[in-house]
Parts: C-alpha cells; sequence; structure tokens
C-alpha cells in the first residue's frame, strides 16, 4: 500500500532545509571525529588508555551488572511463557465482514463495493475527517460518496 499526504510546497521546503542541515552537521562530527582519531594517532596518546578507564571502570562494572540482570530476567521470563502456553494459540482470526457490513462501513451503495471487490487496482481519497472522498478503479472516476454520518441507511447514498 502506497500512501502519499499532500504537503504545502513551504512545509516542504521547511523540512528539505531542516534535513540538510541535519546531514551537514553529521558530516561536520565525522569529519572532525575522524581527523582527530588521525592526529591522535600520528602524535601518540598524552595519557596511557588503562589509567584514564580505571576511574570509570567502577561505574562501567555496575552497568554491566545491571544488563546481565536484566537479560537473564527477561530470559526467566520468556522461558516460564514457554513452558507456560506451550501450544496453545488463543489468538483467533476474525471472522469475514458481511456485504452489508461492508456497505455500512465504507459509506458506499452496495454496487461501488462490489465493484471495489472486484478492481485488481483501486485508489481510495479519504478528506480531512477520514470519510471517503472519492474512489479510482483503474481509470475509471466514481462520484463522491454521501458520508455515512449524513445518510440514514446504504441505500440513502445510492446515487
Amino acid at each position: 500500500m502506497i500512501i502519499r499526504t499532500r504537503r504545502a510546497p513551504l512545509r516542504r521546503a521547511f523540512d528539505a532545509v531542516l534535513t540538510a542541515l541535519a546531514w551537514a552537521g553529521f558530516f561536520y562530527l565525522f569529519a572532525s571525529g575522524i581527523r582527530d582519531i588521525l592526529v591522535g594517532a600520528s602524535t601518540g596518546l598524552d595519557v596511557p588508555f588503562w589509567s584514564a578507564m580505571m576511574p570509570t571502570m567502577g561505574t562501567l562494572s555496575v552497568y554491566v551488572l545491571v544488563g546481565v540482570f536484566n537479560g537473564v530476567l527477561l530470559l526467566v521470563w520468556a522461558l516460564y511463557n514457554q513452558i507456560r502456553f506451550a501450544g496453545m494459540d488463543r489468538r483467533k482470526p476474525l471472522p469475514p465482514l458481511a456485504d452489508d457490513e461492508l456497505v455500512a462501513s465504507f459509506g458506499l451503495p452496495g454496487q461501488r463495493v462490489d465493484a471495489l471487490q472486484q478492481a485488481r487496482v483501486a485508489v481510495i481519497d479519504h478528506d480531512h475527517d477520514g470519510g471517503i472522498a472519492g474512489v479510482r478503479l483503474g481509470y475509471e472516476w466514481i462520484a463522491a460518496p454521501v458520508k455515512p454520518a449524513v445518510a440514514a441507511s446504504a441505500e440513502a447514498c445510492v446515487a
């Protein structure tokens, strides 16, 4: 399914400028990081690696322990559910909609719902409230239906 939303040209331009600025910022940060790595590799580190890392090892070990605990807890919960619900599938498919339910749901006359079901390609345009504004089957245009809230029944929608 392809959903295309029409947007104002000003909004599209604003999104394009914002995206370009975000990419420019990413490339700037990426390039400066690569440059700093290359400069550091050629001049060497000022402080030995392990002596710089030792103050943070306590914090990192707590993070690792919490992560391992969460992982074990999740694994135990998953195994418990696998044993508890083994072989059970309580999900049932929804029954198919009847034609009269489709007519009431779409707010279209029965003939048009039948044409939609038979069509290989159908384009449904919606209005701002989510109602069906028009239906195109192939290259054919079918006039906009009356909204279901306005029509008392599906028969009132027949053009």
